[in-house]
C-alpha cells in the first residue's frame, strides 16, 4: 500500500480558499499568510480587498496610485471619504467635483460586479456623468451618501442624490445626510436662510425611473427596507401626499433627523407628515430627532404657545388598492425606539408619552444625550419611568412593591379602600398621556449613552487659574451626570427594567435604606405607596392612626 503525502502546495485552491475564509482566521492572519509566496498572495486577494476603507482624500489618492485596477473587482464593501486630513467638522471648502468624480468613477466602474455596500462622504456635488456608473452596481444593497462640506458653499443636490438612489435596483438600506433641497421643488425657500441648489435641472434621470428626483419619491421605492435621513430639510409638501399608483416599501428601520436651519416646531411637523404617509406596519426600529411638546391628553397646552401643539397621529400606508389606510393607534411591530440628542430634555417626557409611541410594543428604549444635557435628560427619563410605573397596567408581570423605611418596616396598601373609592395611584395614573392605557407595556431594556464631547482645548490656551476653574467645572458636571445616571438605574431596578449606561462613570450602585425594593410575589391588584399617618384629636388627647 502506497502512502501519498499531501503538502499545502498540492491542495486544490478551492480548499485553500475555504480555509482562508473561515471565521477563525483574522485579516491579520490572512495578510501574514499572503507573504509566503506569490501563489498564496494571489489566493488571498479576494479576502484582503473584500473591505476597503479610505478615510481621507490622501488615502484615496494613495489607493489609486498603489493598487492595480485589476484588484478592484475583489471589493465588496467600499467606504470613501474625501475630507482632507486634519479637517475637523464642517469645512467651508468643498471638493473639486471634476477630479473627485473621475477618481470615484474609476473605482466603481471597474469594481461594479461584486460591490454590495458603498459609503460616500464627499464635499459637495459630483458631475452628472457619475449617474450612469451607478446603473452598473446591480448588486449594491446598502448605500450611504453624506456631504461633509458647508451647504451654503458646496451643496449636494437632492436631484443628484435621488438620481444615484433610483439607479440602484437592489437597494435595501439607504442613509442620506446633509442633502440640500433643489430650487426647482422649493421656491418658497428662495431668499431665506435655508440653503437651496440652483442650476441642477440637467441632472439626468435613469431611463427606467418614473419618479421625480425629489426626496419624497423615496417612499415609492418598493424594495427599500431601511431609510435614514439626517440633517436634511424635510419640508417638501409632497411628503404629505399619497400616490395610489405606486406600492409603498415595507420599511423596517426609519430614522428621521432634523434640519439645523429650521425651528424644532417646524421639524416636528415635518416628522408627523412623513409618519402619516410612510408605511409602518413592519417598522421595528424608529429613531426620532424632534421632540413633541406636551399634548392635550397629558395636560392643557400653554396659552402663550405660538404654534399648535404637535402630537403623533396614527400612521398610514399606501398600497395599490387603498391609498391611505389608517393603522391602529400604535406602531404594531415597533421594538426599538431611539431618541437622539437633538431632542431637548424638557420635551423628553412629553415625547415619550405620545400615544402612538407609548402604546407600541417597544422592548428597547434608547436615549442619547449631549454631555451638557445628560443629567437633565436622565432626570426627565426617570420621572417618566416613575409615572409609567405608577400605572398598574404598565406592569407586564405585576409584583408586590414596597418601600423600606428607616425602621425596616414595609408598607403596602391595597389597590382600593373598603369604601370603594378609587385608589390615589389610579387617580394619578390618569395623568399619563396614554389616557389610562398601558404605557410601554413590553419595555425590557433602557439604554442611555453619551454622545462624544467636543475635544478639549490645549492647556496652553488657558492660564493656570482659568484651567483650574474649567477642570473643577467639568468635574462637577461629571459628578452631576453620575448621580442622575445612578438614580435612573435604581429606578429601572425597582421597576424591573434592565438599564445600560454608556459613556458615564456611575460606579457601584449600593443598596440604600430608603430606596424602593421589589419583593418577588405576584400581586396584580397591589400598588405602592407609603402608609400615610393621620393625626387625630380625641377627648383632648392626640393619637396617630395608620390608614
Amino acid at each position: 500500500m502506497t502512502t501519498t503525502t499531501k503538502t499545502w502546495s498540492n491542495i486544490p485552491d478551492e480548499i485553500k480558499f475555504a480555509i482562508l475564509k473561515a471565521d477563525t482566521l483574522s485579516v491579520r492572519d490572512v495578510r501574514a499568510f499572503s507573504s509566503v509566496d506569490t501563489h498564496s498572495y494571489h489566493l488571498c486577494l479576494p479576502i484582503l480587498f473584500n473591505t476597503v476603507r479610505l478615510p481621507s482624500r490622501e488615502a484615496l489618492d494613495n489607493f489609486l496610485d498603489t493598487v492595480p485596477p485589476s484588484y478592484y473587482p475583489f471589493i465588496q464593501e467600499l467606504d470613501i471619504c474625501t475630507k482632507p486630513q486634519g479637517c475637523s467638522g464642517v469645512d467651508r471648502v468643498g471638493d473639486q467635483s471634476d477630479e473627485i468624480t473621475e477618481k470615484i468613477g474609476q473605482i466603481l466602474s471597474r469594481g461594479a460586479n461584486r460591490l454590495t455596500q458603498l459609503s460616500l462622504c464627499i464635499g459637495g456635488s459630483l458631475r452628472n456623468d457619475i449617474v450612469p456608473v451607478f446603473g452598473l452596481l446591480t448588486r449594491l444593497h446598502t448605500f450611504a451618501l453624506e456631504n461633509w462640506s458647508d451647504e451654503e458653499v458646496a451643496p449636494l443636490s437632492e436631484r443628484l442624490a435621488m438620481a444615484l438612489v433610483v439607479s440602484l435596483p437592489a437597494l435595501r438600506d439607504l442613509s442620506l445626510a446633509r442633502i440640500t433641497r433643489s430650487a426647482m421643488y422649493a421656491p418658497e425657500l428662495l431668499g431665506g436662510t435655508v440653503p437651496v441648489v440652483h442650476n441642477d435641472a440637467d441632472v439626468p434621470a435613469p431611463a427606467s425611473n418614473l419618479l421625480e428626483l425629489r426626496l419624497p419619491s423615496l417612499l415609492g421605492l418598493t424594495h427599500l427596507r431601511r431609510l435614514r435621513i439626517r440633517e436634511t430639510h424635510l419640508g417638501d409638501h409632497l411628503w404629505g401626499t399619497v400616490t395610489a399608483t405606486s406600492k409603498a416599501p415595507e420599511l423596517e428601520v426609519l430614522d428621521l433627523g432634523a434640519s439645523p436651519y429650521e425651528t424644532p416646531a417646524f421639524n416636528d411637523q415635518c416628522t408627523q407628515r412623513i409618519l402619516a404617509r410612510a408605511p409602518t406596519r413592519f417598522l421595528h426600529t424608529f429613531s426620532l430627532s424632534t421632540g413633541a411638546s406636551t399634548s392635550a391628553s397629558s395636560c392643557p397646552p400653554s396659552p402663550t404657545a405660538a404654534v399648535p401643539t404637535p402630537t403623533f397621529t396614527p400612521p398610514q400606508y399606501a398600497t395599490t388598492t387603498d391609498a391611505a389606510k389608517p393603522l391602529d393607534d400604535a406602531f404594531p411591530s415597533l421594538r426599538t425606539l431611539h431618541l437622539t440628542p437633538l431632542i431637548p430634555p424638557p420635551l423628553l417626557s412629553s415625547t415619550l408619552a405620545q400615544p402612538a409611541l407609548a402604546q407600541s410594543p417597544v422592548h428597547t428604549l434608547s436615549c442619547a444625550f449631549d454631555p451638557a444635557d445628560a443629567a437633565e435628560g436622565c432626570r426627565a427619563v426617570e420621572g417618566f419611568l416613575w409615572e409609567r410605573g405608577m400605572n398598574p397596567l404598565a406592569l407586564t408581570q405585576p409584583k408586590r412593591l414596597s418601600k423600606r423605611t428607616r425602621s425596616g418596616s414595609l408598607a403596602i396598601i391595597p389597590s382600593s379602600s373598603s369604601s370603594g373609592a378609587p385608589h390615589p395611584l389610579k387617580r394619578r395614573s390618569t395623568l399619563s398621556a396614554s389616557g389610562g392605557r398601558a404605557s410601554y407595556p413590553s419595555l425590557q431594556t433602557l439604554s442611555i449613552s453619551l454622545s462624544p464631547p467636543e475635544p478639549p482645548a490645549t492647556p496652553a490656551a488657558y492660564s493656570p487659574k482659568l484651567a483650574a476653574r474649567i477642570q473643577a467645572r467639568r468635574a462637577r458636571e461629571a459628578e452631576e451626570r453620575a448621580q442622575a445616571a445612578r438614580s435612573l438605574v435604581k429606578c429601572c431596578q425597582t421597576l424591573g427594567v434592565h438599564a445600560e449606561v454608556t459613556g458615564i462613570e456611575i460606579g457601584d450602585i449600593n443598596e440604600e435604606e430608603d430606596e424602593m425594593v421589589v419583593i418577588e410575589e405576584d400581586l396584580a391588584t397591589a400598588c405602592v405607596v407609603e402608609q400615610p399617618v393621620v393625626r387625630m384629636t380625641l377627648n383632648g388627647r392626640s393619637r396617630s392612626k395608620t390608614t
